[in-house]
């Protein structure tokens, strides 16, 4: 048992106001023929309610100016503590710092899926790229694949009652 489980008194459930997790965040990519490609990148993301949130989205929709993004301003902002998997073109891997959040944080596409990882975590929805489907292909495959989307149908279903 770890040292956080042993500091909850009896197994009791602890409430932590603002843990930080990594959590999968697919980015939206424009492409060629007016569709999108999903781009997915770990992002440690602080945890919050659905009310915040809520509160937060609206701060977006209300005042938010171009020059006010990725700034402390901005309610994206405090919201990520790093990442793994986005870089630069031609560049390398884009490391985590301040100036570089600010960078991120100025593309629509990366907004738009902190966005949508921020909302299943505050709803408690798991992400959709917690799992990764099987390659297409042979009837081994496709069974597997198969097998993740009946689990998927389940914890949909399940989760709505």
């Amino acid at each position: 048992m770890g040292k956080d489980n042993q500091n909850a008194a009896g197994g009791l459930f602890v409430v932590d106001e603002g843990p930080i997790v990594s959590w999968p965040v697919s980015i939206p990519v424009p492409a060629d023929g007016g569709t999108f490609r999903h781009h997915v990148v770990e992002m440690r993301l602080r945890y919050t309610t659905a009310a915040i949130l809520d509160g937060e989205m609206a701060k977006l929709q209300e005042g938010m100016t171009a020059e006010k993004l990725g700034t402390e301003e901005d309610p994206l902002f405090d919201k990520v503590h790093g990442w793994s998997g986005i870089g630069l073109q031609n560049d390398g891997e884009l490391l985590f710092t301040e100036a570089n959040k600010a960078k991120v944080l100025r593309h629509s596409s990366v907004r738009s899926g902190i966005v949508s990882a921020l909302v299943e975590m505050s709803v408690g929805l798991p992400s959709k790229n917690s799992e990764t489907l099987p390659a297409p292909g042979s009837a081994p495959n496709r069974k597997a694949r198969r097998a993740v989307n009946k689990t998927r149908k389940k914890t949909r279903r399940s989760s709505k009652t």
